[in-house]
C-alpha cells in the first residue's frame, strides 16, 4: 500500500501530540491551523487549507468548537476535497455534520471514518432506540465509532481514578 498523506487540521496539544506519534508511519503530515504558524519541519508541512484538501487521503480534526468551527466538515469542505479520504474526528461532535459524513460514505468519497465524537451525542440514548437510526447506518459502512476518549491518556485515566476514590471515601 502506498504511503498515505495525513492532514491534520489543528495543532494544539492533541494535533501536534498526533503528529510526532505519526512521524514514525509516515513522511507526509500537513497540517493545517487558522492561528498558528512557524511549526513545520522537513516531515510535518504547514499548508493551507485548500492545499490540504487536495492532497490528503486521511483527514483529521483537533480544534475547538466554537461559532467558527461548528459543522466545519459541511458539504463544502467536503466537496473541496479532491480525492477519497478518511475522516478522523475526535475533536467535537458539532464540526463534522453527520449526514454529510453519511452521504460521503454512501458515495464511496470517505472509504472510512474514526469518529470519537458525534453530532447526536448529547441524545445517543434517544437516538439509539429509533428504528433505522443514522448511526445505525453509519456502522453499515468502515466505521469506527469511540466513545469519546480519544484525548484520554494514562495519566488523565490516573487523575480521574484518583478523583473518584476521593469522592467515594468522602461519601463513605
Amino acid at each position: 500500500m502506498a504511503e498515505r498523506t495525513v492532514g491534520l487540521i489543528g495543532y494544539g496539544h492533541t494535533g501536534q501530540a498526533l503528529a510526532n506519534k505519526l512521524r514514525v508511519f509516515t513522511t507526509n503530515i500537513l497540517v493545517y491551523d487558522k492561528y498558528k504558524t512557524g511549526f513545520g519541519d522537513e516531515v510535518i508541512k504547514e499548508v493551507s487549507l485548500e492545499q490540504l484538501q487536495q492532497k490528503a487521503d486521511v483527514v483529521s480534526f483537533h480544534i475547538p468548537l466554537n461559532d467558527e468551527t461548528r459543522m466545519y466538515y459541511d458539504v463544502a469542505f467536503y466537496s473541496a476535497m479532491s480525492k477519497p479520504h478518511i475522516l478522523i474526528n475526535s475533536a467535537r461532535g458539532d464540526v463534522a455534520d453527520t449526514k454529510v459524513i453519511l452521504s460521503g460514505l454512501k458515495s464511496g468519497q470517505i472509504t472510512g471514518a474514526c469518529l470519537d465524537v458525534l453530532e447526536e451525542e448529547k441524545s445517543i440514548d434517544k437516538i439509539l432506540k429509533q428504528p433505522d437510526n443514522i448511526v445505525q447506518e453509519l456502522l453499515t459502512y468502515n466505521v469506527i465509532l469511540t466513545p469519546h476518549i480519544a484525548g484520554y491518556s494514562y495519566r488523565a485515566i490516573e487523575k480521574m481514578s484518583a478523583e473518584l476514590l476521593a469522592q467515594l471515601h468522602d461519601i463513605l
